[in-house]
């Protein structure tokens, strides 16, 4: 069963999809970063939301970074939950963990402008 709800069987589709856990913590990454809710949590949605941050090449790669810190931090975490269970993390500590990649990159990324701040391009 899914390693984080453990509600469902365990497919791609269920943890990054469907799984009622990790959607709260990509809508919560959605608000934040992109000051949107996403209506849906699936592909189709994904790339929705990637076209429509218009014309600013900065809003699709904060986009493109939260989307892939979030893949990342989810399938990690499920890996030390199957792999190794004394490493679970909490909800909350995960979706800490996703946010602070994120802010981490972010950063990195637009270093060299420090004019340029989350909340500016999204």
């Amino acid at each position: 069963s899914c390693t984080f709800c453990s509600n469902f069987p365990e497919t791609i589709d269920h943890i990054y999809f469907e799984c009622t856990v990790t959607k709260k913590i990509w809508s919560e990454v959605m608000n934040k970063y992109c000051r949107r809710r996403p209506l849906n949590v699936n592909v189709a949605e994904w790339e929705r939301i990637y076209s429509e941050t218009g014309k600013k090449q900065e809003r699709k790669r904060i986009f493109g970074v939260a989307l892939k810190c979030f893949v990342a931090e989810v399938w990690r975490e499920r890996n030390n939950r199957v792999f190794d269970s004394s490493k679970a993390k909490s909800e909350e500590v995960l979706k800490t963990c996703v946010m602070h990649e994120i802010n981490s990159l972010v950063k990195m990324i637009f270093a060299f402008d420090p004019g340029i701040t989350v909340a500016s391009l999204c």
